[in-house]
């Protein structure tokens, strides 16, 4: 355990140096394939590495789980504009419990320039330092309540200046003690984002909330199994100005292929992946505005 300790702020101090010449994005396509080809439904899942990114009360879900998820995406058809992003978990064996999370965001900001999008000379950078554990209370409530936050470092530079400012991001996710048979696990969130942001161009404050249920029941199709059905509902507000609602949907086969679809608005996504007990690698394609973003990601547990 102390090992994994050891990795987890060493990865930190290499991401803090890294900050130097990176670039990213506060409004943003978002962090992991699987979430992407879901629609960006994904505020309720909370059950693996980029959770820290999508609701960091998520991490009181991964128990004693260490490891690192990577993404990397050609955004909206636009040559050489790219998302790439690193998140690291870690149990927080030093301070209160619950876990701890390193979010890297790096993404090359996107503009329409004289009536088409092109990559802009403005970069941005997001690092984030996030913590998330369940909540106890004296009394028995029908639901048990976990709750997170990130702590963002921003940076918003061109080729003249840059600034710099922070944001946090709030989580809850609840999860219903008592459930119908037919239902594994169901899930409701709740994430703020960008609040009390300071010293910054103007990082969006929007909210996410959600709803994930995965269904007790499985078919076969010849050799094909079907099971781990996830169905995945979202309603968010990311750009302070609309409302989005999304919806996602994950079947995973023969315990080792998943497949996605989702809708964000009325775009559609569509995805694949390999995972085992260790390592996942996933693909996404999104239709969203301004043109079609392909993202691969990676997860590890070490």
């Amino acid at each position: 355990m102390l090992k994994k300790g050891f990795y987890f702020f060493a990865v930190l101090g290499l991401v803090i140096f890294a900050e130097i010449n990176s670039y990213a994005g506060f409004n943003d396509v978002g962090i992991g394939a699987r979430n992407l080809s879901m629609g960006k439904s994904v505020v309720a899942i909370c059950d693996d590495l980029d959770t820290i990114y999508w609701n960091p009360a998520g991490l009181s879900e991964l128990g004693e789980i260490t490891g690192m998820s990577f993404s990397y995406a050609g955004l909206y058809g636009v040559s050489k504009a790219k998302m790439n992003s690193l998140c690291v978990t870690q149990p927080d064996i030093y301070f209160l419990g619950g876990n701890l999370g390193l979010l890297y965001l790096a993404e090359d900001v996107v503009a329409k320039i004289a009536d088409e999008y092109k990559k802009s000379n403005v970069t941005e950078t997001t690092i984030g330092l996030s913590y998330g554990r369940g909540l106890t209370f004296k009394k028995d409530y029908p639901f048990s309540l976990s709750a997170g936050g990130n702590f963002k470092l921003l940076k918003v530079e061109n080729t003249l200046d840059e600034h710099r400012g922070y944001a946090i991001d709030i989580g809850v996710l609840m999860k219903p003690k008592y459930r119908v048979k037919e239902l594994k696990d169901v899930k409701v969130a709740l994430m703020l984002r960008n609040i009390l942001a300071s010293n910054v161009n103007d990082p969006s404050f929007g909210f996410k909330f959600g709803l994930a249920a995965k269904l007790n029941k499985s078919f076969t199709l010849g050799k094909i199994k079907a099971e781990d059905i996830l169905w995945t509902l979202g309603v968010s507000n990311e750009d302070d100005e609309s409302f989005k609602f999304q919806f996602g949907k994950e079947v995973v086969f023969n315990k080792k292929f998943p497949f996605r679809v989702g809708f964000y608005g009325s775009k559609i996504a569509l995805g694949l992946g390999y995972q085992n007990e260790d390592w996942q690698v996933d693909y996404a394609f999104a239709s969203y505005k301004p043109g079609n973003t392909h993202m691969i990601s990676a997860k590890v547990k070490y």
